[in-house]
């Protein structure tokens, strides 16, 4: 039977990410607009404020799919893709790309190691204590990367850095010719916003009540079209953690034709269960 949903996914993985590639140039253009629409006086501030932390939440799938080469794929004329994409959509996010790619894979290879999972920060149960440390993930990801610099982390120790500078001439030149308030209020909060919604929802969802280790077992499904559509197919993130390369437009069906076999792994399925969300909290 594995080596049949080993088909499936296989079946939807390898292929130029073109749905992706859509999705990344409405949030660049999108971003750009409202910031430029605001900075002219056309859009409040705290509209464009509100629309650019909405941008930021959905360019953060771009990003996460950039960083699994996802989206030009490993090979072919288009892979240079994800490198464009990944350093365009984490710059929105006040997150250079290079950095990015290497605490995520971090976070794959230790899902839920409180000591080596880099989103192992969301681990709590308290609420308001899950909406501070979202709103300050950004901050502990340059933490853990600079503070625990594997041989990945420091490969990309230049590109990180270069990467920093970068953003902070964008801010100084922005500022320069606006004031202060503008990209702070049009990048620097909305990108806090945005990820203390992502870290919510994709790193803590999904692996909470975060314990097990065991690779059908630290991430849950909670099926649903709803859901499907306003977390971008994260509610299947257990279909990303077993298949990566599968892009998340794909997650929904990939998990339909493998419902039995997850089923028969044990894997956490819906809101509770054995291992269910609520349970050891």
């Amino acid at each position: 039977m594995e080596k049949d949903i080993q088909s499936v996914w296989k079946s939807y993985s390898g292929k130029v990410a073109w749905p992706t590639v859509v999705l990344s140039f409405l949030c660049f253009s999108g971003f750009a607009a409202m910031s430029i629409a605001a900075a002219l006086g056309y859009v409040p501030i705290w509209a464009a404020l509100i629309a650019n932390s909405l941008i930021g939440y959905v360019v953060f799938t771009p990003l996460h799919e950039a960083s699994h080469s996802n989206i030009g794929t490993r090979k072919g004329s288009f892979r240079w893709l994800d490198g464009v994409i990944g350093w365009i959509s984490g710059a929105i996010l006040f997150a250079p790309f290079a950095a990015f790619k290497v605490l995520h894979l971090r976070h794959h290879s230790n899902t839920n190691n409180a000591e080596a999972d880099p989103d192992h920060w969301m681990a709590t149960s308290n609420p308001l204590l899950l909406v501070l440390r979202g709103l300050t993930i950004i901050p502990r990801y340059y933490y853990h990367f600079f503070t625990f610099p594997d041989k990945q982390a420091r490969d990309k120790m230049p590109a990180t850095l270069l990467g920093l500078l970068g953003l902070a001439a964008i801010y100084s030149v922005w500022a320069y010719f606006s004031n202060p308030w503008q990209p702070l209020l049009l990048w620097v909060v909305p990108a806090l916003l945005a990820l203390m919604m992502l870290a919510i929802v994709f790193d803590w969802l999904p692996h909470y009540p975060h314990k097990s280790r065991e690779r059908f077992h630290n991430t849950r499904v909670i099926p649903g079209s709803v859901l499907n559509a306003l977390l971008l197919g994260q509610n299947y993130h257990l279909v990303h953690h077993l298949y990566p390369t599968v892009p998340f437009f794909s997650y929904k069906p990939v998990f339909d034709e493998s419902r039995e076999f997850l089923e028969a792994k044990g894997a956490p399925i819906g809101w509770k269960n054995d291992s269910g969300i609520w349970q050891g909290a």
